[in-house]
């Protein structure tokens, strides 16, 4: 396909594996694909860099949340400026095999009252495909937010149903059907601890990061 250039990112489970660089190095052999295995840090700001916050039509206090299966990163984002980020390990492959850490949980819940205390009226944007997913099955348009109560109601509605009869009823793919509930109960567990009523979907996440800094860097080159 003539690629000019690429960037190849790997996240929560990487960082934790004991053979993270074998793995990399496995790959790199193999395929000559050379991995990053970046922070939570980092990640929060590939994903900034997707310029998510083009997408809102309204100023104003949110907080961008991206829930993964080993991670949650959570950045503050006032009047489209990125003010800080905090990466979790909080995530819906951690939940389902009880790898999750209560400590790390209650540090999350330390750090979203204080921004609550902070920010009195603040909205969450939410990144990935299982928020994407639970977006479209509620059938909000593109423009629209799902709202806390809305998920909520979704949430239970799906949890009703084995793994199964998700993937039939709502057309889910095998590794979302299962991860889909505790990243429904992620996002409103953090809606809850900062007051949020609604979450914006703008389907866009680290793969647009990616890219977007992959063209401006293009660009650099070619104008110079």
């Amino acid at each position: 396909y003539n690629v000019l250039s690429y960037r190849a990112c790997a996240t929560s489970a990487m960082r934790d594996s004991s053979n993270g660089a074998d793995i990399v190095r496995y790959i790199s052999e193999r395929s000559g694909i050379n991995i990053e295995i970046i922070n939570g840090l980092e990640e929060a700001r590939i994903v900034y860099d997707s310029h998510i916050v083009d997408e809102l039509e309204q100023e104003g206090d949110f907080i961008y949340v991206d829930v993964g299966g080993g991670s949650t990163e959570i950045s503050i984002i006032s009047d489209r400026s990125l003010l800080q980020s905090q990466s979790y390990n909080i995530g819906t492959v951690r939940i389902l095999n009880k790898k999750l850490s209560r400590s790390e949980l209650f540090r999350m819940y330390r750090d979203l009252k204080r921004l609550k205390e902070t920010y009195r009226h603040i909205s969450i944007i939410g990144s990935g495909g299982n928020i994407n997913k639970l977006h479209h099955l509620a059938g909000v348009s593109a423009r629209e937010p799902l709202t806390v109560e809305r998920l909520l109601t979704l949430r239970n509605e799906l949890n009703s149903y084995s793994i199964v009869e998700r993937i039939d009823r709502f057309a889910l793919k095998p590794d979302r059907a299962d991860v889909i509930i505790p990243a429904a109960d992620i996002y409103l567990q953090i809606a809850t601890h900062i007051g949020a009523r609604e979450i914006w979907v703008p389907t866009i996440g680290i793969v647009d990061g990616i890219i977007y800094s992959l063209c401006s860097d293009y660009l650099k080159e070619k104008e110079n």
